[in-house]
């Protein structure tokens, strides 16, 4: 996934140093660096790969209602 650095997209796809990290963060207005970074995807199978279960890793992780429940609990504790 290529994905602009808007909103709440970092907190979906995640930063490149995350060890599960959905894909890459470009600047709205970095044309060349959206285009370089699709074109590593349609080039990387293997990145393409990689990326689809970290993202599903991810999810788990983060978005599911189990995981979404805990972080509110654990805010409403102060935790």
């Amino acid at each position: 996934m290529v994905a602009t650095r808007v909103g709440g997209v970092p907190e979906v796809v995640g930063e490149e140093d995350e060890p599960d990290h959905a894909g890459f963060l470009v600047a709205h207005d970095d044309v060349a660096g959206y285009a370089d970074r699709l074109t590593l995807l349609l080039l990387e199978p293997r990145q393409r790969r990689i990326l689809g279960e970290q993202g599903f890793a991810r999810y788990r992780r983060l978005f599911t209602a189990e995981a979404m429940a805990r972080a509110y609990a654990a805010m409403v504790k102060g935790g």
